[in-house]
């Protein structure tokens, strides 16, 4: 007797054959629900873990920069200085002079801007935008790798994608790394889908997310090459380009252009000189040599393999004429490319692959980043706000950390002023170069105190050597009876004014790329009366 199915479908009948396709979306819809949730919770616990919602925004001499940089975006649209933008910017730049704007593409901040608009400015809305942008982005790269690879492989690299250091640094800090992690799992969604589908829509597709990658960070402008391999390489006949689409190009090419030419020395803070070093190292420290040989062998031709292998090489040739590329979180854009890759290689030759994945998973850069406070949140609780404040720090790190509390802090825009020690009593460029003290004495750094009105001195004082500037301020106000010490939270001390200046009132006057910027005195910024 032959066997028969249980539950006979027919499948020539639509109405038969529905209550099953419900119930095949249901589960997958579970599975997807519980995907997310598994990646969220993951996230969470490893910002906690490295205590991610108690650091504050000195991790990385950028991180205040980016943060302070959304904050502005974020009170201009809620203001709307539309009659003068640039004159209210800069006087936000002299307020809290943290601002990386036209140095660095936009796209960042304006996620910045638009969430914080929403949650407010705070240390943990912060990390939960980076909470966001990952998840999103590991979500997303769990679909894309479940179609080629079983869930034991996805879910082996997707651990490995986390753990890596420049995964977790970016997930911790107020950078931009998780949202260019999630442009390039954008940018092989769309193209791998126009390769499958030559069709104007994925296109149009593709070409968005490399804009959006471009206006993210420099290096997302790797992604446009890959397109024009894929199509050499794939030996397809791909259909031109629409009206729309090129209109849509043309458009997107012009913003870019525009927000990269407004920087300013773009060939100099590019690194496009051959006299710095080949960063080609930066692609073994994403995760390890080991996964880099791995994805070498996980090429295909087919269109998800073809497409993260064209990314990883047009990485490495555009890393030759572009040297900035020089720290691996620059490289983040091609991290899922490369665990793709490399998950394609174990599921396709797991013999060949098996002493391979050994060797790399002893070459993997195991990491774990935890970031303590350096205690800003708790001296501004001893300290009156607002005020006008003059940081001295041994690094970038600690001004800026300085700056982005006293943002957080204030209730409206432009209430306190923050001086940074390393710009009005030295001068350097961008990345501390052509350093050049500009007070000489204790009693030009009085005087100085005195024309800027500052009522509060805050010093960060490390073990480590630290800038002349650093020893300067404090050799200024240890013993002096013009100041008292008012607050301190680890190595940090804050001097409070106790006698009224004796110099007049001078505006701020910085340079800043090329722009002149002059503080406005008026009510607000009157002399100090003493404290």
């Amino acid at each position: 007797m032959p066997h028969l199915a249980p539950n006979p479908v027919n499948e020539s009948d639509p109405e038969a054959a529905l209550p099953q396709k419900k119930s095949g979306l249901r589960l997958q819809a579970k599975r997807h629900l519980l995907m997310i949730a598994v990646v969220g919770i993951l996230l969470l616990v490893i910002q906690t873990l490295g205590s991610a919602w108690t650091a504050e925004f000195d991790g990385f001499p950028d991180e205040s920069a980016q943060f302070v940089s959304g904050q502005l975006l974020r009170q201009f649209v809620i203001t709307m200085h539309v009659h003068d933008p640039m004159g209210w910017a800069g006087q936000y730049y002299l307020h809290y002079p943290k601002v990386g704007i036209g140095h660095w593409p936009p796209a960042y901040h304006v996620m910045e801007a638009l969430w914080s608009i929403v949650f407010g400015p705070s240390r943990i809305a912060a990390m939960l935008l980076q909470w966001f942008l990952a998840a999103v982005g590991l979500v997303a790269f769990v679909n894309l790798a479940r179609r080629r690879l079983s869930w034991i492989i996805t879910c082996g690299i997707v651990l490995l994608t986390v753990a890596t250091p420049v995964f977790q640094t970016g997930l911790e800090q107020t950078m931009a790394e998780p949202a260019c992690f999630l442009c390039g799992v954008a940018f092989l969604y769309a193209m791998v889908a126009f390769l499958e589908h030559p069709r104007q829509l994925y296109l149009l597709l593709t070409l968005l997310s490399i804009g959006v990658a471009v206006l993210t960070k420099g290096t997302g402008a790797l992604l446009a090459m890959v397109p024009v391999m894929a199509w050499i390489v794939s030996g397809k006949r791909f259909p031109l380009p629409s009206k729309k689409v090129l209109a849509v190009l043309a458009i997107a090419a012009v913003i870019c252009a525009v927000s990269y030419a407004s920087a300013g020395n773009i060939m100099d803070w590019g690194g496009m000189r051959f006299a710095a070093p080949w960063p080609i190292w930066c692609l073994g420290a994403l995760a390890g040599w080991g996964f880099v040989a791995l994805a070498i062998v996980g090429v295909r031709r087919e269109p998800l393999p073809l497409v993260a292998a064209c990314m990883c090489v047009s990485a490495v040739v555009f890393s030759f004429f572009v040297r900035a590329m020089s720290e691996p979180r620059h490289w983040i854009i091609i991290l899922p490319a490369i665990m793709l890759l490399a998950g394609e290689a174990v599921a396709s030759r797991p013999r060949w692959a098996a002493p391979v994945l050994a060797a790399a998973l002893f070459l993997f850069p195991w990491y774990f980043y935890r970031q303590q406070p350096a205690g800003y949140r708790e001296l501004f609780r001893q300290l009156p706000l607002p005020a006008r404040i003059l940081i001295s720090a041994n690094s970038a790190n600690g001004e800026g950390g300085a700056v982005a509390e006293v943002v957080i802090l204030d209730r409206k825009p432009l209430q306190s002023f923050v001086a940074r020690a390393s710009k009005v009593f030295a001068s350097s460029g961008w990345n501390g170069e052509n350093y050049q003290l500009l007070v000489n004495t204790v009693a030009e750094i009085d005087r100085r105190l005195d024309e800027l009105a500052i009522d509060e001195v805050i010093l960060d004082t490390p073990d480590a050597s630290v800038p002349v500037h650093l020893v300067a301020t404090k050799q200024a106000m240890e013993g002096n009876p013009d100041w008292r010490l008012c607050a301190q939270a680890g190595r940090l001390k804050a001097y409070c004014r106790v006698a009224k200046p004796r110099f007049p009132r001078v505006p701020l006057d910085l340079v800043v790329a090329g722009h002149r910027l002059t503080e406005q005195i008026d009510a607000e910024s009157a002399p100090a009366s003493g404290r």
